[in-house]
């Protein structure tokens, strides 16, 4: 009779962790399913971070290309000045301004001032060039002195 007990009762315990077990099961699969919906959720919130970081290079882009554009003008406009052997070109400050050349600086005479505009306008892709290059000793073009100081008393 003790062993018939006993066999039920472990019959009984048996039966008791397979209901729980049973039980878990669906809980699990709950879990999982959660745990993929997180996955979904997390992964298109990566692609709405990776299309707006994409968004945001593009206009980066945009905002720097026409600075670009004036560096690259700069540099082609100051190698042609530094090849032609008419003109110093490391008296000759250039800098660019949505396509518009700017020419600084002192040179010797007003030939090599000419030259150094023509080289600049004739630059692909230069809209326009100011000369403000000041031939010899003279005051350099588009400055003003400054104003004579009065006398100390």
């Amino acid at each position: 009779m003790r062993a018939r007990l006993a066999t039920t009762a472990i019959v009984a315990a048996v039966l008791a962790v397979l209901a729980i077990a049973c039980k878990q099961v669906p809980a699990s699969e709950h879990a999982a399913e959660q745990a993929r919906q997180a996955g979904d959720k997390a992964g298109a919130a990566l692609e709405r971070a990776g299309k707006e970081v994409e968004r945001g290079a593009e206009a980066l882009e945009q905002q720097a290309k026409p600075l670009l554009d004036d560096a690259t003008l700069t540099a082609k406009v100051k190698a042609k000045l530094a090849a032609d052997p008419e003109v110093t070109a490391y008296a000759i400050d250039v800098d660019t301004l949505e396509s518009v050349v700017t020419l600084s600086g002192r040179v010797e005479s007003a030939a090599e001032s000419a030259e150094a505009e023509k080289l600049a306008r004739h630059t692909e892709g230069v809209k326009a060039v100011v000369n403000r290059l000041a031939v010899g000793n003279g005051p350099i073009p588009g400055t003003q002195p400054a104003p004579a100081a009065s006398p100390a008393r």
